[in-house]
């Protein structure tokens, strides 16, 4: 590796990737709705902060929620306020930024590492990686988390390279740290955290972390993080507690599983599809790396990228997104291989022989077949699950079989370079279609808007129903469902706010005879066991979630 290759024209090449990542991140954001499950949460907790004042913890529905820390939160608020409210721009703008922040932080390790083009190979792999840049352009926690953790390795990694004093890295890593305990809690320490301490003790010098700032790094993450965690006992916040939101959310979660609970073996499924379309590189990445791995970076993204999926493969609960973290040290493990195997240097040996570039080519061709099978796919699944994407799909088949076609005859004639350009072009142009075309497309199937506006009407109609969330008890989970559903009628209707009861409840509702708008699983229809039985009209169905949801006026018995 030659990390000081010349950087003639580099620094305009790395520039000019962070604005294509900046359109791929962004583009036609505004055009659909925030979906559920998780977007409209985050939307409404901060439309409720600007709306009502209330910024020290998050109200959704009118109430103190102790589910999420505030900072994303906060910067969806800040965003927002500018621009008189919240949209669905302005909801998943800290996504994109955070995002752009990570990149930018992937190709300075990579660039320390082992040079320009590696930093521009890592930049790519990580802009084009499906999973990246679908949490880049989605309102949720897991862009902004992984932006923190990568910073705070960035720092680690500048002070273990001899680039930066350990005192200045440990007040960067530790500030960081705390951010990503303010946007998600916990997590936000124990990964970086826990990836320094395995790094340092596989390099056996984990007495270098006394130089690691280790008493006024700790301070610092104590003075941000505790701030907040303080200021409601200062403050005091009805129904806040700190102590639950750690025992539900975090204890509970890891070990139970509250929601996603899955095997030990789950992101065995997930990383094939999350860094699409490099995935099949791994094998010979890992076979590349693992006999340089003494090197400091080498062994860092090593650790980084195993300790991410093992924390959460321990954990009970798993979901897809977790595993975002890791993709920052994936990238720069593919970029060093891709690396040698496009340079003019020896390339790396394997059982002592070069690695041929069919390391490359026969992975991409199988990529491509990928390509070409989903472009064939995608008008039937259309014509059978939703005519109304035709369209939508008729333009990303096109996409699909012409970005597949051109990675395989580059896969074919063996033109290395040629294959990683037509990939990572192949995979920015479907995801411009798939953004400009598609999402749109299935704003209609996706978005609680239409349900909102319905309930809103039926209150206009009916001023003096109550409006009831009915929820349903998950046998698997052991947890009751359809919170979502609350959270995208308080952001579309912007303030009107159900309440949720179980079933065993309703009967109590009835007794007054003022007609009730209940919303209401439909599989869960038969957990209302009312006698006598009350009129149900039926108003309005949509599928939220992959869930059926209903709007049923309930009269009462007395009507």
């Amino acid at each position: 590796m030659n990390p000081t290759q010349s950087s003639d024209g580099y620094p305009r090449r790395r520039l000019v990737l962070l604005t294509i990542a900046c359109v791929l991140f962004s583009w036609n954001l505004w055009s659909y709705d925030l979906w559920a499950p998780d977007e409209p949460y985050f939307g409404e907790g901060a439309r409720e902060m600007l709306d009502d004042g209330e910024w020290l913890v998050p109200h959704i529905n009118g109430e103190v929620d102790n589910h999420k820390p505030p900072l994303f939160f906060w910067l969806i608020a800040l965003f927002s306020w500018p621009l008189g409210g919240v949209s669905s721009f302005t909801a998943r703008l800290p996504s994109v930024l955070a995002a752009l922040i990570t990149v930018a932080a992937t190709m300075h390790m990579a660039r320390r590492t082992a040079g320009e083009r590696a930093a521009l190979l890592a930049g790519t792999v990580l802009v084009t990686s499906y999973l990246f840049w679908d949490k880049a352009r989605t309102a949720q926690i897991d862009s902004v988390l992984c932006c923190f953790i990568t910073l705070a390795l960035a720092a680690f990694f500048e002070f273990r390279s001899g680039h930066m004093s350990g005192r200045k890295a440990g007040m960067l890593f530790w500030a960081a740290c705390a951010l990503g305990v303010l946007a998600k809690g916990p997590v936000g320490l124990l990964i970086p955290l826990g990836t320094v301490v395995v790094a340092l003790s596989l390099e056996r010098s984990l007495k270098q972390w006394r130089d690691f700032s280790p008493i006024a790094g700790p301070l610092l993450f104590t003075a941000i993080a505790m701030s907040w965690v303080l200021a409601p006992y200062f403050w005091p916040q009805p129904d806040y507690s700190l102590l639950a939101a750690l025992r539900e959310h975090f204890l509970e979660r890891g070990l139970k599983g509250m929601h996603h609970p899955q095997p030990f073996w789950y992101y065995a499924t997930v990383l094939p599809w999350a860094l699409f379309p490099w995935t099949f590189l791994l094998p010979g990445a890992f076979l590349h790396v693992w006999p340089i791995r003494i090197r400091k970076g080498v062994l860092l993204a090593l650790v980084h990228a195993a300790f991410v999926v093992l924390f959460f493969s321990v954990s009970t609960e798993k979901r897809d997104l977790y595993i975002l973290p890791a993709l920052p040290a994936l990238a720069i493990i593919l970029a060093l291989f891709l690396d040698f195997l496009l340079g003019a240097r020896p390339r790396p040996v394997l059982a002592g022989r070069p690695m041929s570039r069919r390391w490359l080519s026969l992975p991409q061709a199988v990529v491509a077949t990928v390509l070409i099978l989903l472009g064939i796919a995608a008008p039937l699944v259309a014509q059978r699950e939703y005519p109304g994407l035709m369209g939508a799909a008729i333009a990303l088949t096109i996409a699909l079989l012409c970005g597949g076609s051109w990675i395989l005859y580059c896969a074919l004639r063996g033109r290395s370079a040629l294959i990683v350009r037509s990939t990572a072009c192949s995979m920015a142009v479907l995801l411009l279609v798939a953004t400009t075309f598609l999402h749109p497309a299935l704003n209609p199937k996706k978005s609680a808007r239409g349900f909102a506006g319905q309930v809103v009407k039926e209150v206009a109609r009916f001023s003096e129903a109550e409006v009831l969330v009915v929820t349903s008890w998950n046998e698997t989970n052991s947890t009751w469902d359809n919170a979502n559903v609350v959270r995208s009628i308080g952001f579309y209707s912007k303030g009107l706010y159900p309440l949720v009861i179980e079933p065993d409840e309703l009967p109590a509702f009835l007794e007054d005879g003022r007609p009730l708008l209940v919303v209401v699983d439909r599989h869960a229809l038969g957990t209302l066991k009312l006698e006598p039985e009350p009129r149900m009209i039926e108003i309005y169905e949509e599928r939220l979630s992959r869930k059926d949801f209903l709007l049923l006026k309930v009269l009462g018995r007395e009507s």
